[in-house]
């Protein structure tokens, strides 16, 4: 298929964008676009380097999917920080390559906010524990008595 560029000359259609070749040109306008700071684009970098060398990513753009996207986010143990990151990076990708036209939709549009891992406070189940617990509060200074408290303002003293 031959398309017209601005010439109006006809050129052969150009191969379609991979992440190898998308990653310079986004990382340029992320840069001047989004005035990221520079340890969060060398953060983008490394996280795109590795998966643009990774044979799941070496594919066009618009043949990525969820499925490939969500192991290479989850892999290895990371902190639910990097995870973040690592979404936040291809989201960024995702967005600036389809305000280019380079596709048409993001593979993560369906995914799920992170949330952090909360975790409720454990009970007391071991004698141990409790024996530790006993301790800290005999060893822990006095309270005041409430004669010793400063007295409290009187609203209608200043009248």
């Amino acid at each position: 298929m031959a398309i017209l560029d601005f010439s109006g000359e006809p050129r052969e259609r150009d191969a379609p964008p991979t992440l190898e070749t998308c990653l310079e040109p986004f990382l340029t306008d992320l840069g001047h676009l989004e005035r990221l700071r520079p340890h969060t684009l060398r953060a983008y970098r490394y996280e795109l380097v590795a998966a643009a060398a990774d044979p799941r990513f070496q594919r066009p753009l618009t043949e990525l999917d969820e499925v490939d996207l969500e192991a290479w986010l989850v892999r290895g143990k990371a902190a639910t920080s990097t995870v973040g990151r690592r979404i936040a990076t291809f989201r960024h990708l995702f967005a600036w390559a389809i305000r280019r036209g380079l596709c048409m939709q993001s593979p993560l549009a369906e995914l799920a906010p992170l949330r952090g891992r909360r975790t409720l406070p454990r009970p007391i189940r071991e004698q141990r524990e409790q024996h530790a617990l006993d301790v800290a509060i005999a060893s822990a200074p006095p309270t005041l008595p409430a004669d010793l408290h400063p007295p409290a303002r009187d609203r209608h003293a200043c009248r």
